[in-house]
């Protein structure tokens, strides 16, 4: 039964024209995929630096080391 499918499949040019689309389909989501797993990378080195900047443990020992805390140490 398969084997008859994929025949008429074969000999009809509407088959053909399927499977072609099909693997062009197929070719562009690979290609946006891979762009974008690359651009999510890029995107997350290019956050990181801001993100642990903005740590707000980082900040509290900044803001004591200059001097600006309250002088009780809390």
């Amino acid at each position: 039964m398969i084997r008859g499918i994929i025949r008429k499949l074969i000999k009809a040019e509407d088959g053909v024209t399927v499977v072609e689309y099909g693997l062009i389909s197929a070719l562009f989501g690979i290609v946006a995929i891979t762009e974008i797993m690359l651009t999510g990378a890029a995107l997350q080195a290019m956050f990181q630096g801001p993100a642990a900047a903005m740590d707000p443990v980082a900040m509290i020992a900044q803001e004591e080391g200059n001097g600006n805390g309250n002088g009780n140490g809390n």
